[in-house]
């Protein structure tokens, strides 16, 4: 956000409005909303160790920073 609009240690509402908002389309929102359940699912699970979980959820921040960088068009 900083780069992209205003490298300043205040941020306004007007700065805000600037940023892109893109709407995922209906394919997108229901891979999006998998991924967040199979990571609600897993930070609730007694049955993992932490490391475990902490594995899981890594990989699962990984798709979604993928998927976002898609959505958004960022990568190619």
């Amino acid at each position: 956000m900083d780069n992209f609009v205003n490298n300043t240690q205040t941020f306004q509402i007007n700065d805000a409005r600037q940023l892109p908002i893109i709407v995922p389309d209906t394919i997108q929102m229901e891979c999006l909303k998998q991924l967040f359940q199979t990571a609600i699912r897993t930070k609730k699970s007694s049955s993992l160790s932490e490391l475990e979980k902490d594995k899981i959820l890594e990989n699962l921040q990984n798709k979604l920073d993928d998927s976002t960088q898609i959505i958004y068009d960022l990568i190619y």
